[in-house]
């Protein structure tokens, strides 16, 4: 059987915040919309940004009110992995408020931080392919998992007939990677694959990056990052996403370098 072999390292992870119009805390505004917890402090509630006034039989912290809730923020991807941005209770104002998603789904967080969109900001030419250059589109801010690394490298290697290497990496930090001796990956060779049992996609300059891997023989798509997730590469966060056909057997995946069914 024909294998096309993945070698691919990333890392990332961040979202992109919005601008809303400005609400306000009215008291007898009535119902009030709980926005702590049992025994939360009044500094605690103004630090998350809700109101504090105490009243019999009502929460003594209590969502702002104000306009209906605003658009989108950029980056919300229902279909996308979803990385909670909530608490039990959590209502749509407050996740708004709060610059995060919306989109009720079972089984799922309700309430979910945007994520970052790299971008090829350079493409160019290399002796056994291509290197692209990556750029977060738009501005970032920290998440649980820390900021988002930018400016990516990307490195496409056609190395064999059967081995496509692709290779995603920090050009500017040089980190850790399963040494040799535990992972014996072959050595890149000289000159290109002159008949490769593969072909594969880019995004074009300045749109959403995704890479897609096609076996030539039958036009099979063994590897596409455009149908599920986005790439996501941070100091303790690492993702690269696809989606296969039932049955179906991918060789090579990150350090992996034995069949992997």
């Amino acid at each position: 059987m024909d294998r096309v072999r993945l070698v691919s390292r990333l890392l990332l992870f961040c979202c992109l915040g919005f601008a809303r119009p400005q609400s306000t805390c009215q008291p007898d505004h009535e119902p009030r919309s709980d926005c702590g917890f049992v025994g939360i402090t009044e500094q605690q509630c103004v630090a998350k940004g809700c109101c504090w006034s105490p009243k019999d039989n009502e929460p003594w912290c209590f969502a702002k009110t104000g306009p209906a809730p605003g658009p989108t923020p950029e980056g919300c991807r229902p279909k996308a992995a979803r990385y909670d941005c909530g608490h039990i209770g959590t209502t749509q104002q407050l996740c708004e408020n709060a610059g995060c998603c919306w989109s009720p789904k079972d089984n799922d967080a309700w309430c979910f931080y945007p994520l970052p969109v790299y971008v090829a900001r350079t493409i160019s030419y290399t002796t056994l392919g291509i290197q692209m250059s990556l750029i977060i589109n738009g501005s970032s801010r920290n998440l649980p998992y820390g900021p988002n690394i930018s400016p990516l490298n990307v490195d496409i290697s056609n190395e064999t007939d059967g081995r496509l290497h692709i290779k995603i990496y920090d050009p500017n930090d040089q980190r850790w990677e399963v040494p040799k001796s535990f992972s014996p990956v072959p050595d890149p060779p000289s000159k290109p694959a002159t008949n490769p049992l593969y072909t594969y996609a880019l995004s074009n300059l300045f749109e959403e990056f995704f890479f897609a891997v096609v076996r030539t023989s039958t036009m099979e798509t063994v590897f596409n990052t455009s149908v599920v997730g986005l790439l996501q590469f941070a100091d303790q966060y690492l993702q690269l996403s696809t989606s296969l056909p039932k049955d179906f057997n991918v060789y090579g995946l990150g350090e992996h370098v034995t069949p992997l069914k």
